[in-house]
């Protein structure tokens, strides 16, 4: 069972990456295309539906860094939010971290 519910997570989770993309198309042409692109290349979200949930396993192992990392730079580039700030430990106490 929890199995299970960990894949059900995961269909969620891609079909809710793929609802934010198309919400945000309007935004800007550029960040649109680069979401188009990006969307295009997640599994199918009714993986757990058809029985082949192994597929999504493999999918996640082999592209799920590398497309989170794009994720992250097309955030970054088109809207300017998630930098990866490196704070030095007197930022980082300014900030109460």
């Amino acid at each position: 069972m929890p199995r299970r519910r960990g894949i059900q997570v995961a269909s969620q989770y891609i079909t809710a990456v793929k609802q934010a993309c198309d919400r945000a198309l309007n935004l800007d042409p550029r960040l649109d295309k680069a979401l188009q692109e990006l969307k295009q290349q997640l599994p199918n979200p009714d993986f757990n539906l058809d029985g082949n949930e192994w597929q999504f396993k493999q999918w996640w192992q082999t592209h799920g860094i590398s497309w989170t990392e794009q994720l992250s730079a097309v955030i970054i580039k088109y809207r300017q939010i998630g930098y990866p700030w490196q704070f030095n430990s007197q930022q980082n106490k300014l900030f109460g971290i």
